[in-house]
C-alpha cells in the first residue's frame, strides 16, 4: 500500500514581476505616466526634461528615499514640485554617488553660474549620512547646495524621538511643496 503526500502551492499575488527589477519597473513607468519626466536607470534618478532650462534661473529640488515606496517622492517630480527624485534599492538609502550625480544634473548647463540645488529628505541615518557625502563633494567641486533633512514625526515621543530621531513623515511633504513652490517663484537658495 502506498501513501502519497500532496501538497499545495501556495498562490501569491504580485504587482511586481520580480524584487531585483522592481524600482527600475516603477520609475520607468512613471515616464510613460508623466511623459515630462526622464529616467536615468544607472543612478535611478527621475527627473524633469526641462531640467536645463529650468535649472538656468531657478533654485533645483532634490528629493531622495529608499525604494520601494514608489510612487511616493518620484511621483512628485515635474512641474511646482521636485526638480528631482533619486531612489535607493528597497527599503534602502540611495547612494552618495546617486545623489552626487543628481546634484551634477541639476546644474546649468555650459557653465553658467547656478541658483543652487535644494537637498531634502526625512530624517533617516542612511540617508542623512549619504547625503552630507554628496554634498561635501558637491561642494568641494565648486556645487551652491544646501541639505535640509525633515524630522517632524509625531508617531515617535519626545523620549524616544531622542533616541531614534524623528524620522518626517507628513509634515516632510508640506515642507518639501514650501521649497519646491518657492523654487518654481525663482526665489532664492537662501530663501
Amino acid at each position: 500500500m502506498s501513501t502519497s503526500t500532496q501538497t499545495t502551492a501556495k498562490e501569491t499575488f504580485h504587482f511586481i514581476n520580480a524584487p531585483s527589477d522592481a524600482i527600475n519597473e516603477a520609475l520607468t513607468g512613471l515616464t510613460y505616466l508623466k511623459p515630462d519626466l526622464s529616467y536615468n536607470a544607472a543612478y535611478k534618478t527621475v527627473y524633469r526634461n526641462d531640467l536645463e532650462s529650468f535649472s538656468a534661473d531657478h533654485v533645483t529640488t532634490i528629493g531622495f528615499a529608499g525604494g520601494g515606496h514608489e510612487p511616493m517622492f518620484g511621483g512628485f517630480v515635474g512641474h511646482n514640485y521636485l526638480s528631482a527624485y533619486v531612489s535607493g534599492n528597497i527599503f534602502a538609502s540611495p547612494t552618495a554617488a546617486q545623489i552626487f550625480e543628481a546634484i551634477k544634473l541639476c546644474q546649468p548647463k555650459g557653465g553658467k553660474e547656478s541658483k543652487g540645488t535644494l537637498v531634502v529628505c526625512g530624517n533617516y541615518t542612511g540617508d542623512i549620512l549619504n547625503a552630507g557625502l554628496a554634498i561635501t563633494r558637491a561642494q568641494a567641486a565648486g556645487y551652491k547646495v544646501h541639505f535640509t533633512p525633515v524630522g517632524d514625526d509625531v508617531a515617535v515621543g519626545g523620549k524616544k524621538g531622542g533616541k531614534v530621531g524623528r524620522r518626517g513623515l507628513s509634515g516632510h511633504l508640506i515642507a518639501l511643496k514650501s521649497a519646491c513652490a518657492l523654487a518654481e517663484r525663482g526665489e532664492n537658495l537662501e530663501r
